[in-house]
């Protein structure tokens, strides 16, 4: 673990040399002694033992006389030494030529504080994240705050605690996939059982080498990230799935205490994705999904989130310092996005996108409300035309969503009960509902309630007079351009009405005598696909 150290340590010695020679040796003897005390000291600590045996030796020299030591000559010779020892020291981790890049995030625990400080530094230095604490228990703790992707452990003087600590939280631990990595300067062969037995998924000693270190973290780490992969991956457009979203928002979060810094959630839509799928079908919706987290995808930096939110819904994790730029952003990703569908996906069907953003800079500011924000932001943008991005704030009231609900029954008395039901269903939800009741299909059909450019949810009795209802049923589903939703009443014996009514297009049904539960529940679901 200390071959950057030594890197570091041969380096500042050489700038020594430098200093020294500008000063032209012109050194007084408490500084002659400091530097040997020094050099004799770190070096030991960190594996050089040749140059600390010679400092110290020099500085034993000095101690007793000054004269006795060549100054100048002693630290070349100091830097001979180095400059041998600096063969074996892992080129890799030349402080030059290390690049840093985000690799994950590493929960480091060690009750002693300078190795604690040294693998942090190291660690961190190589592109890694990391979170340094003294206390198992509390490394643990913090696991529900931002989920790491590997968990370093010092085997400490008090096992019992660190094995204690693990038995605790390794159901939680194996759930989430994060591995658990021990370490130790006992290296025999009961101190490595006992780590294994705890549930240790690797265990090294404390002399490691910093590249052998690397590596095997890396390993770990790239394991984990494989099968997240495919834990919170879409199927379908191959990036996050909701499922990823409280673990974004905790890993942004953190930074956000941590460093003092700010990032954007943004929502993003397309605006005629459920016309998409109603003219052409879901297989064209599908391929329309695919392309816009690939055009999405586009925009977003390294560090940097896409999640399938829900349905045709994006939602984006930025890092940015200033709203404005997230803004900038976004309305370029939406003027890109027109213009690459100009020509739309027919002359009657152009597509454009809406967006809602919300900056998190609040430390208070949890998830629900923040996707309550970027929600609200992102209705309004629809509600104004869509193509177009809506900044959250406490400006924006509630939108409710119109929807039109037909019930079309030639029994009086269901009809009544049905839009008592109706509307106490909707009496508690962000909906502006008009409800209508009908006796028959050809009534139904010469109303303008299906006409409108607004959702309408159709209630149909299978048995009518004059026009039954699965010939009502394939009227509606005739034109594309009608929004309706049809749920139909069935009777519970005739399994064969049932067949016919979804093979004509039926989006849900229920058979009758039903429960109010159950309307409530299919009514509910019904909703949601259509608004």
């Amino acid at each position: 673990m200390n071959s950057k150290y030594q890197q570091m340590f041969l380096n500042n010695l050489q700038e020594k040399w430098e200093d020294f020679q500008e000063q032209q040796w012109n050194v007084d003897t408490d500084e002659v002694v400091r530097f040997f005390h020094q050099i004799a000291g770190t070096a030991g600590t960190i594996g050089l033992e040749e140059i600390s045996k010679a400092a110290a030796d020099k500085l034993r020299k000095v101690e007793k006389d000054p004269e006795s030591v060549h100054f100048k000559k002693s630290v070349e010779w100091l830097l001979h030494i180095g400059n041998v020892t600096q063969t074996g020291v892992p080129q890799s981790l030349n402080i030059s030529t290390v690049q840093t890049r985000q690799r994950g995030v590493l929960f480091l625990v060690d009750e002693d504080p300078l190795c604690l400080l040294y693998m942090r530094e190291s660690l961190e230095h190589i592109g890694y994240h990391v979170v340094a604490l003294t206390d198992p228990a509390a490394a643990f703790e913090q696991f529900y705050d931002i989920e790491p992707d590997c968990i370093l452990l010092d085997m400490q003087s008090n096992r019992e605690h660190t094995f204690e600590a693990i038995s605790q939280y390794l159901d939680v631990m194996n759930q989430h996939f994060v591995p658990i990595i021990l370490m130790s300067y006992d290296d025999s062969k009961e101190n490595r059982l006992l780590a294994y037995e705890s549930g240790a998924d690797d265990f090294f000693v404390k002399n490691i080498e910093a590249d052998e270190l690397s590596l095997r973290i890396s390993r770990h780490v790239q394991k984990k990230t494989m099968i997240n992969r495919y834990r919170y991956m879409d199927e379908l457009t191959k990036v996050y799935n909701k499922s990823y979203t409280e673990v974004a928002y905790n890993q942004f979060y953190y930074d956000l205490n941590q460093h003092e810094t700010s990032f954007c959630m943004v929502l993003v839509t397309i605006d005629q994705f459920k016309e998409v799928n109603e003219r052409y079908g879901h297989l064209k919706g599908d391929q329309l999904l695919i392309t816009a987290a690939d055009f999405l995808s586009g925009y977003i930096n390294g560090n940097e989130v896409i999640i399938r939110h829900d349905g045709a819904s994006f939602l984006l994790f930025l890092r940015e310092k200033y709203a404005k730029g997230a803004q900038q952003r976004v309305k370029q990703i939406i003027n890109d996005f027109s213009d690459l569908w100009a020509q739309g996906i027919s002359e009657e069907l152009i597509l454009s996108m809406s967006s809602g953003l919300v900056k998190l800079e609040e430390k208070e500011k949890q998830l629900a409300s923040a996707l309550e924000s970027v929600t609200k932001a992102l209705a309004h943008a629809k509600h104004q035309g869509g193509n177009q991005l809506v900044v959250a704030g406490d400006h924006l009231g509630t939108i409710q969503k119109k929807i039109n609900i037909a019930i079309v029954d030639d029994d009086e008395i269901l009809r009544n009960i049905l839009v008592r039901l109706i509307t106490k269903i909707f009496a508690q939800k962000d909906y502006d509902v008009q409800v209508e009741a009908f006796r028959e299909g050809i009534s139904f059909l010469a109303s303008d309630s299906y006409q409108q450019d607004i959702p309408c949810l159709v209630i149909l009795d299978r048995m009518l007079p004059r026009l039954d209802g699965l010939s009502v049923l394939k009227r509606l589903k005739e034109n594309p351009l009608f929004h309706t939703y049809v749920l139909m009443l069935t009777n519970r014996k005739n399994e064969e009405d049932i067949i016919l009514a979804l093979q004509s297009g039926a989006d849900d049904y229920l058979t009758k005598p039903f429960k109010y539960e159950d309307l409530e529940s299919r009514v509910a679901m019904l909703v949601k696909r259509m608004v």
